[in-house]
């Protein structure tokens, strides 16, 4: 029996949930983890009922938030791991999924908040996807007691984030749409999801927050004009965080496309040379801007990257489309492609959106890259020694790791002076505190209570009389 590594096998799920829940463990709570630190989740302000509960019981057990973010963040990743059929090596998989632009990484990990509202629903989607992969091989009563799982999961799904909730939708009616034309039948197991999907979908939009918009008692319904201008201001920032901000992923993707077109030969030569010059440019200027990011290659930068992603997006699709032949690759990655659309498409018509709101649609992203990667693998075009699959990839992510680790441990510092700093200042009734500042402020949102609100919530949160002053300061 060959040896396996901690690289490899068994070992490397159980190693990664005790890392991730090492590093949970240095996250400081920040933003609006102080709010729900002293509030009741289930009094919940919006349709974001499991979000908003799920935020309340990580920011108010400390023991709790580590393990549920380890356990969490791991089984995003086996799970898109395992959806992929295992053809992308482990160790790459968990490199995508780490290595986020700082922003998200801040905003769907170490931010409480933002975990639980976006990163959950991202696992809960892969579960669903999991078992409707492994539904073919169940028994029965397996069969049955899946399908009113997944109805569970499906509901519960539903109750994070809106653009989640709406996307989860689309994609179940799409499926069951795509089953019944193709096989002409119903999926029992789909057709329980869409149930699920849609009950939770209605039960976020009816809350008030939802209904009463247009009424005297709140926010008036915005008007065409403003919807159309919120589309162009948003444009850039949804080009800058689905494309322009994940280098690692977008270089992975940009290299399999192009694998892709060598490897299918359509006798398409022009279509074939100009795909093939664009993704080279796209990868070349990627690791300019990243390696020199104070160079201005373009006068008008945001203009012209605005565009440069869309024409990223839509010559994958192209790619995809004409090269891939027709297949289940094929059909995994229209699903992805129709995810991103269904994503994508309201978060241009809301105010405000941070890198937070991209995270599912860099999850499709990663599973659209592992499908490609599976494809050339089974077509003999990427055929990677053993060597060659653990070592350089076990490197990136250990670096990375440090990297990580580095950055939270001078966080722990931080918070713990905090602490002791907040405690002393209590029980002497010194009414003048002065805390420290987080070093590395791109990576934790909202560390710092430097505006009204937050240090309205920092205070409630530490038990600090509001009329009391808070000083940020490195002395």
């Amino acid at each position: 029996m060959r040896k396996q590594t901690l690289f490899q096998g068994s070992y490397l799920w159980p190693l990664l949930f005790l890392v991730l829940t090492a590093l949970a463990v240095l996250f400081p709570l920040s933003g609006d983890d102080w709010q729900w630190g002293v509030q009741d989740g289930l009094s919940a302000i919006n349709g974001r009922y499991m979000g908003n509960l799920t935020a309340s019981l990580l920011t108010q057990n400390a023991w709790l938030r580590p393990a549920f973010m380890g356990l969490c963040i791991s089984f995003l990743v086996w799970g898109v791991f395992r959806l992929t059929e295992g053809g992308m090596p482990p160790l790459l998989v968990i490199f995508l999924l780490l290595a986020l632009n700082s922003g998200m990484f801040a905003q769907v990990y170490q931010w409480a908040s933002g975990f639980s509202n976006f990163t959950v629903p991202a696992a809960l989607l892969v579960l669903n996807l999991l078992l409707l992969q492994k539904l073919p091989r169940m028994g029965g009563a397996a069969r049955r007691a899946a399908c009113v799982f997944g109805l569970a999961v499906s509901l519960a799904t539903q109750l994070f984030a809106e653009h989640v909730t709406l996307c989860a939708l689309g994609l179940s009616l799409a499926f069951v749409a795509y089953r019944r034309l193709r096989d002409h039948t119903w999926d029992a197991f789909a057709l329980f999801c869409l149930i699920g999907y849609a009950a939770g979908a209605a039960l976020m939009f009816l809350n008030p927050a939802y209904t009463a918009a247009g009424t005297a008692d709140a926010h008036s319904m915005p008007r065409l004009s403003e919807l159309l201008a919120n589309a162009r201001g948003n444009f850039p920032e949804i080009s800058k965080n689905l494309v322009m901000e994940n280098l690692w992923l977008n270089l992975l993707v940009s290299a399999l496309l192009l694998r892709l077109i060598r490897t299918e030969r359509k006798g398409l030569c022009k279509t074939d040379t100009l795909l093939t010059v664009f993704f080279l440019f796209f990868m070349a200027y990627q690791l300019l801007r990243t390696a020199m990011p104070g160079i201005q290659i373009f006068a008008t930068v945001s203009t012209i990257e605005k565009y440069m992603a869309l024409a990223d997006l839509l010559a994958a699709f192209l790619t995809v489309g004409l090269w891939m032949p027709a297949g289940p690759a094929k059909t995994k990655l229209g699903f992805a492609a129709l995810a991103l659309v269904l994503l994508n498409g309201p978060l241009l018509f809301v105010v405000p959106i941070g890198p937070r709101c991209f995270f599912p649609s860099y999850v499709t992203l990663a599973f659209g890259a592992g499908v490609l990667w599976r494809y050339l693998e089974a077509q003999g075009r990427l055929a990677l020694p053993a060597f060659h699959r653990t070592w350089p990839f076990a490197a990136l992510l250990i670096s990375l790791l440090v990297l990580y680790f580095g950055i939270y441990v001078r966080a722990w510092s931080v918070t713990r002076s905090r602490d002791a700093a907040i405690a002393a200042a209590l029980s002497t009734g010194t009414e003048t505190i002065q805390i420290r500042p987080y070093p590395e402020t791109s990576y934790i949102w909202g560390g710092n209570p430097d505006t009204p609100y937050l240090d309205t919530i920092f205070k409630d949160y530490y038990g600090i009389p509001r009329s009391w002053t808070l000083e940020i300061t490195n002395g």
